[in-house]
């Protein structure tokens, strides 16, 4: 596990807005493009990939961030959710989370505990997402469940000219599953697109619905 962060350096936060400017990332693949959404990946370890994500979504961006966050919410709309629940708030930025993902049978569902930070930069004027498993005393693993030890994401994003919201996301996921390359980039091809509509459109009801309250 890595050394958590309480904060992201100045220096880091560059690195990470330079990611915005990545048209072609250095060592990665394009396997998938669409109107809103550009996917990059690389082969890290067996069949596993490290992905970039870059596109824009109408959405505002402030709305978006809130959203993300809101996990009791998150659990309502994403079908892909078994379990999702906070283990603890450890500040306004840090939370450390409980997340089950449903697999189709006969494969057994994933679990995670990741520490998960956010917040706004001013000085950048970006909205940051930085999540990575961790070890967390007092939480037993599933025997029904594959834990995974080798998850991390980082997202950021920020307004367009017009309200709308660019962003960039890197991660890594390992869900210790062996399967075929092709079966892979067909599974993420057919869900990306779907998982993305439903992401835009459920933001969207959960900002009228911030906004009539």
């Amino acid at each position: 596990m890595e050394r958590e962060e309480e904060d992201i350096s100045i220096e880091k936060l560059d690195k990470i807005v330079q990611m915005f400017e990545m048209q072609q990332p250095t060592g990665y693949e394009e396997f998938y493009t669409d109107d809103s959404i550009k996917a990059f990946r690389k082969l890290k370890e067996g069949t596993t990939y490290s992905y970039i994500t870059r596109g824009t979504l109408a959405v505002t961006p402030s709305y978006y961030f809130d959203f993300y966050k809101d996990y009791v919410h998150w659990k309502t709309w994403d079908d892909n959710v078994e379990e999702l629940n906070l283990l603890e708030s450890r500040n306004e930025n840090v939370d450390i989370l409980y997340w089950s993902v449903k697999y189709p049978f006969p494969l057994s569902s994933r679990d995670y505990v990741y520490r998960r930070f956010s917040k706004y930069y001013d000085s950048h004027k970006v909205w940051v997402i930085k999540s990575q498993v961790v070890d967390y005393p007092g939480h037993k693993a599933s025997n029904k469940r594959v834990h995974v030890t080798k998850y991390k994401m980082t997202l950021v994003f920020r307004e367009t000219p017009n309200g709308q919201t660019e962003l960039v996301m890197k991660n890594y996921d390992d869900p210790q599953l062996a399967l075929p390359s092709w079966l892979t980039s067909w599974v993420t091809k057919t869900a990306l697109p779907k998982f993305m509509n439903k992401l835009v459109l459920e933001c969207n009801k959960y900002t009228d619905k911030k906004k009539n309250n």
